[in-house]
C-alpha cells in the first residue's frame, strides 16, 4: 500500500489482490510523476505566469473513437482509446485528455475555421505545487539521458498543429514535420517518454446506457466485500432496474437489467456505459472463473448475470454462481473498476452500529519516517453499511491518543478524530477498498495503533484497538483487544509464499479465531 505524499494527475495503474483473486482489477489512483528526476535548466520556453488550465469546457460534448501510434519510452505501438471532443461558441473546440496513456481530467483549446482547427502550443495539462506538465511538439532523437533515464526530445518553439475535419466527420491530424509528435512535457524543459502521432477522430455512434429522465431512485446498501462497501442509486422503471454509483471511479454511470418471468433480474454482457477521463471505454463484462492466474476469463458475450429479486424488501441478492459481473475498461480484456459482489444490494434504514476492528496492519521503517499502514472496514460488526461520512479513528502511540498537528502531520489545525476519507499531506487516504497510509515522524515506540469510531446522532460506536508492539529486533505480535492466532502463513518481501521464514524481514498473514486476519512484516 505504499504511496508517494505528493501525488498528482489521475492515471491508470494495475493492482495484484492477493490469494485466489483475479488480479487485473484496473484501480484509478494517482500517478507518482512527482517521484521522477527532476529536469535538467535546459528550458525551451518557460511559463512566466500562473498555468491556465482547463478543467472544464462549455458546448456539444461528442464522443470518438481515436486511433493513434503512442510512443512510450521509446516503444511505438499502434492502438485506440475513447475519446470526448467539446464544440463551443466562438468557434472553439475543446480536446479532452489529448495525451490518452496520462489522463488528467483536463482539455486542450483550438479554434474551427472552415474544415480546419487549430491548436497553440503549449498548452498546460496539470499543475501541483508549481510543477506543470504540458501538451507541446516534440522531435523525437531515439537517444537516452544517462542521468535521467529518460528519452531525449526537441522540445519545439511555440507554434501551432492542426487537424482536418472530414465530411464524414473523422477528425484527423494534419502531418508533423518529420520525427516529431505531441508529447508530454514536464516544466516546459523535459520531454516526459510519452507523445501520440497519427491520430484520427472516428465519430463514435454507440448508444450509452441512459436512464429515464424521470427515474426516481432509491438509497441502496451494497459491500464490495466483507469489509468495506458504499451506497448506490437504483431506480424500477416496470420491468427495467438501473443501476448507478456501483463503481466510485465512474459515480455517474449506469447499466441496467431487466426482471424476467423467473423473478430474477437479468444483466446483459458488454453494456458501453461511457468514456471515462476522455480515454477509457466503460462496459459491463461478464466473466468466468477459472483455476489458474488471473482466475477469470471473458465469458461468452451473449452471456447473462443475474440476481434474485424480493419486491416485497426490494432486496437484490444472490447473484450468479457461476459468473463475476465486472465494470471494466473495455469490451475484450479483463481491466475491471470494479467486481460486483454476488452479496448483492439491500435497503438500510439505520447506519448506526460497532464498526468492525482495522486489520492488516504494517509497518514499515523508512530513513526520515516511517510507514503505518492499515485497512478500515466501513462494515459494521453485524455486517451492515455504515457510512464514511460518519467514521472516524484515532492514532494511538503506546496506549494514548495522538493529537494530529501541522508540525507532524501537515494537518490545517489541531484534533483527534481523523475523518474517514482525511487526506492530506502525511495522512493518506486510498480510495480504494478502506486501505489508508499514515507517515510516523517518531521512533522508539513500544506500540502504534489504530482505533475506528462510528458517530451516528451525537452517539458514539468504538471498535477495539488494533495494536503492533514493538520487541528488541522489532514487530514481534499485531492484533487487536482479543481473538487468538489460529494460522499463520509467511510471505517474502514480493509477496511469493513461503514454508518455512528465514532469517532477515518476513511478511506475516496470521488468521485470527474471530475470522479478522492481520499482517505484519517481521524481523527474523
Amino acid at each position: 500500500m505504499k504511496k508517494a505524499f505528493t501525488l498528482i494527475a489521475a492515471a491508470c495503474m494495475l493492482a495484484s489482490t492477493a490469494g485466489a483473486q483475479p488480479t487485473d482489477a484496473l484501480q484509478f489512483r494517482h500517478s507518482l510523476l512527482s517521484n521522477l528526476v527532476k529536469a535538467p535548466s535546459r528550458a525551451a520556453y518557460a511559463p512566466e505566469e500562473a498555468p491556465e488550465i482547463i478543467y472544464e469546457a462549455e458546448g456539444e460534448a461528442k464522443n470518438y473513437n481515436k486511433t493513434y501510434f503512442i510512443n512510450y519510452m521509446g516503444e511505438v505501438e499502434e492502438t485506440s482509446a475513447a475519446a470526448t471532443i467539446v464544440f463551443g461558441a466562438d468557434n472553439t473546440v475543446y480536446f479532452a485528455d489529448p495525451i490518452a496513456m496520462m489522463p488528467m481530467g483536463s482539455y486542450i483549446k483550438g479554434t474551427v475555421e472552415g474544415n480546419k482547427i487549430t491548436v497553440a502550443y503549449p498548452q498546460y495539462l496539470a499543475e501541483d505545487e508549481g510543477e506543470t506538465y504540458e501538451i507541446a511538439l516534440v522531435e523525437i532523437t531515439g537517444e537516452m539521458d544517462e542521468d535521467t533515464g529518460m528519452p531525449v526530445a526537441n522540445i519545439q518553439e511555440p507554434g501551432t498543429f492542426t487537424y482536418t475535419i472530414g465530411e464524414d466527420g473523422v477528425i484527423t491530424l494534419d502531418p508533423l514535420p518529420e520525427n516529431c509528435a505531441l508529447g508530454l512535457v514536464y516544466c516546459g524543459m523535459m520531454y516526459f517518454g510519452i507523445c501520440e502521432s497519427d491520430v484520427v477522430y472516428t465519430p463514435d455512434n454507440r448508444e450509452v446506457v441512459t436512464p429515464p429522465a424521470d427515474l426516481e431512485t432509491t438509497t441502496y446498501s451494497y459491500k464490495m466485500n466483507d469489509n468495506y462497501g458504499h451506497t448506490v442509486q437504483i431506480g424500477f422503471d416496470d420491468k427495467d432496474v438501473y443501476f448507478t454509483n456501483v463503481s466510485t471511479d465512474v459515480p455517474d454511470f449506469w447499466f441496467k437489467g431487466s426482471i424476467g418471468d423467473d423473478g430474477k433480474i437479468h444483466i446483459a454482457n458488454l453494456q458501453y456505459m461511457g468514456s471515462f477521463m476522455g480515454a477509457l471505454e466503460i462496459y459491463t463484462f461478464i466473466a468466468k472463473p477459472i483455476e489458474e492466474s488471473p482466475y477469470m476469463a471473458p465469458a461468452d458475450p451473449d452471456a447473462e448475470y443475474t440476481f434474485d429479486y424480493d419486491p416485497a424488501t426490494g432486496k437484490i441478492y444472490n447473484g450468479s454462481s457461476d459468473l463475476i459481473l465486472l465494470i471494466n475498461a473495455g469490451n475484450e480484456e479483463i481491466k475491471y473498476l470494479c467486481q460486483i459482489s454476488s452479496n448483492g444490494f439491500w435497503k438500510q434504514e439505520s447506519y448506526a452500529g460497532v464498526p468492525r476492528d482495522p486489520y492488516d496492519l504494517v509497518w514499515e521503517e523508512g530513513k526520515n519516517f516511517n510507514y503505518f499502514d492499515f485497512y478500515l472496514p466501513n462494515v459494521d460488526v453485524d455486517g451492515n453499511l455504515m457510512l464514511n461520512e460518519n467514521l472516524y479513528y484515532n492514532l494511538f502511540y503506546d496506549g494514548e491518543v495522538v493529537e494530529i498537528n501541522p508540525e507532524e502531520f501537515g494537518s490545517d489545525s489541531n484534533f483527534t478524530d481523523i475523518p474517514f476519507d482525511y487526506n492530506k499531506n502525511m495522512i493518506v487516504r486510498d480510495r480504494f477498498d478502506g486501505a489508508h497510509e499514515i507517515g510516523v515522524k517518531v521512533w522508539g515506540l513500544e506500540s502504534i495503533g489504530i482505533q475506528l469510531i462510528n458517530i451516528v446522532d451525537g452517539k458514539e460506536y468504538r471498535s477495539n484497538i488494533a495494536e503492533i508492539k514493538f520487541g528488541s529486533t522489532g514487530v514481534d505480535n499485531i492484533g487487536t483487544d482479543a481473538s487468538p492466532v489460529v494460522s499463520s502463513e509467511y510471505f517474502d518481501l514480493t509477496g511469493r509464499s513461503i514454508c518455512k521464514p528465514g532469517n532477515g524481514f518476513v511478511i506475516r498473514r496470521d488468521r485470527h479465531a474471530d475470522g479478522t486476519v492481520t499482517t505484519v512484516k517481521t524481523v527474523r
